[in-house]
């Protein structure tokens, strides 16, 4: 039986690396080639790859005294109802009820499974029901070795379980006592599935349960009983069916992106310099003592300057018109006119006309609130933007105290 179940593998492994030599279009070169599909792949959600299965068979019970029976009359039906998940298109897992018969021989007719009366030889039937629960581990060598190709006609799965197994007499009246046998029992075997559809497979199965001698209530020479079994039938692919690869993602091209970044930063770059320059000039011009200016002063009148847009008068200037102060307060007869300019090159005309007023009133308010001449003496004036020194349009920006 080893010899057996050692072919029956191998034969299994070539003809799955056979079955994988397929061909197909390969979208990289462009041509037909043989292609093999490998992992990994996606193990999908848990109620996908799921399959309820259902079969049956004969089975072969192999204890002592058995092969004294002759093999047709050994055969008892089989019955396999299973359900399962493939986790891996490789790997899968299943829970399996399989059973209902099992015939086979005794040499004494004390064995607690035996029947009638002896045959020429001495030996006795032997009948009991049978039912085993186990868990199985599934290979799928076909995915494993050839590749996973979806809609393959014929897998080769080897399996291998664990699980508890019960035989009873077939007819519980005869005997005083309720006969009864619970073992561990290990299975192994070989399941092909046949792709029917997409929802639907055919299946054939050989497994061999191995569990102790005294399983069949009759100790002898053996040292485990098994029982064969070879069942055909139908498996029902539940949920979504298939394994699908993980989705490469394309590298991004950061290209345009880095492009831009290098440019802003060599924009940046330049700015920064252009600050330091112009941070520099004004550092030197700050160093640099303030030039006064020139004071344009008579007996009689007085010039005050100032800067664009402004009409804030400033501290040198200030002192300049102390001092006229005191011409004007010794000549309290005398009357005054404060006249303001503008540029006329800067500014709208209507700003300075305003301007070229607020000037005159800004010197007239000095003289009187800080110096003490007497507003009767001053009169003002706006004169707007005016071009009398086109050379150097900062004297136009000015007003002019006078008699």
């Amino acid at each position: 039986m080893k010899k057996l179940l050692f072919t029956i593998a191998l034969t299994a492994f070539a003809v799955t690396a056979f079955s994988q030599e397929y061909y197909g279009f390969n979208d990289n070169t462009g041509t037909y080639e043989r292609i093999t599909e490998r992992g990994p792949y996606l193990t999908g959600k848990f109620f996908d790859n799921w399959f309820l299965g259902v079969g049956g068979g004969v089975n072969l019970f192999m204890s002592t005294g058995d092969v004294h029976k002759d093999f047709g009359s050994r055969l008892a039906p089989a019955l396999d109802v299973n359900i399962g998940k493939w986790i891996t298109p490789s790997v899968g897992v299943r829970m399996q009820y399989s059973g209902l018969r099992g015939k086979g021989a005794y040499k004494s007719p004390g064995g607690d499974f035996a029947y009638g009366t002896a045959d020429g030889a001495g030996y006795y039937d032997k009948k009991f029901k049978y039912v085993s629960l186990h868990g199985d581990f599934l290979w799928n060598a076909s995915n494993a070795i050839g590749g996973y190709k979806e809609t393959r006609t014929w897998d080769f799965v080897p399996f291998v379980g664990f699980g508890f197994v019960q035989a009873k007499r077939v007819n519980e009246d005869v005997g005083t006592h309720d006969v009864r046998s619970r073992e561990f029992a290990a299975n192994m075997g070989l399941l092909n599935i046949i792709r029917l559809g997409d929802f639907i497979d055919l299946t054939l199965e050989a497994r061999y349960m191995m569990t102790k001698a005294r399983f069949d209530r009759w100790q002898g020479s053996r040292s485990i009983d098994g029982m064969l079994s070879v069942t055909a039938g139908l498996s029902f692919n539940l949920g979504t069916r298939g394994f699908k690869r993980p989705v490469a993602v394309a590298p991004a091209d950061y290209t345009p992106y880095q492009q831009r970044i290098n440019a802003l930063e060599n924009d940046l770059s330049n700015a920064n310099d252009r600050i330091g320059r112009l941070q520099r000039e004004l550092d030197e011009c700050n160093s640099r003592p303030t030039p006064r200016p020139e004071v344009v002063t008579a007996p009689h009148s007085m010039s005050v300057f100032f800067t664009i847009g402004s009409a804030r008068i400033s501290d040198t200037y200030m002192q300049n018109i102390e001092h006229f102060a005191e011409t004007i307060k010794v000549n309290p007869n005398q009357k005054y006119v404060v006249t303001g300019y503008c540029d006329a090159g800067t500014g709208s005309v209507q700003r300075n006309e305003v301007l070229s007023r607020e000037r005159a009133e800004a010197v007239a308010n000095a003289l009187v609130t800080r110096f003490g001449v007497n507003r009767s003496q001053l009169e003002t004036k706006g004169m707007g933007g005016v071009s009398n020194h086109v050379n150097n349009p900062a004297l136009d920006r000015v007003v002019i105290v006078a008699q």
